[in-house]
């Protein structure tokens, strides 16, 4: 583990900032000096103003912001102990976060086949008439339904 008690006062604020993104999965409570210092130190493009940097990485587009701290490139890490410290941080949780990306996208296809099934007076039915089935992607790949009760 990456040592952060050299980061300075709002270096330690912009990283608690960034592990709460991280944890909420979301940069809905990205604050305005993370979106500076990723913008300014981590080789994101700014999308005019914090407003426009949210919208880009909201939803499953979140996942593209941490793979940016996945795989930086070499320039950017060179002595920014931040840095370093949010790719720590990315590479612990990038695994998860793909793998819950990959269910919501799976869960929303299926309710809008749902959907479009009552649309036309049509039933999306489980092989099993008497089980609801919820989707789940494993973090190998494959599909597993779990049956709902």
């Amino acid at each position: 583990m990456l040592d952060t008690s050299t980061l300075i006062k709002e270096e330690k604020l912009i990283f608690k900032n960034f592990i709460k993104c991280i944890e909420d999965r979301s940069l809905e409570s990205m604050k305005n000096p993370m979106y500076e210092y990723c913008h300014l130190h981590c080789g994101f493009i700014a999308h005019y103003d914090i407003h426009g940097f949210k919208h880009e990485y909201s939803d499953s587009r979140f996942i593209r912001f941490v793979e940016q701290f996945v795989s930086p490139p070499w320039y950017y890490t060179r002595g920014n102990t931040l840095y370093l410290a949010m790719c720590e941080v990315a590479h612990q949780h990038i695994d998860r976060i793909k793998y819950e990306f990959q269910n919501l996208h799976a869960k929303r296809e299926i309710e809008l086949m749902k959907t479009l099934a009552r649309k036309h007076g049509y039933k999306v039915i489980a092989t099993n008439e008497s089980m609801d089935v919820e989707v789940n992607v494993e973090s190998s790949g494959q599909l597993a339904l779990l049956t709902l009760e």
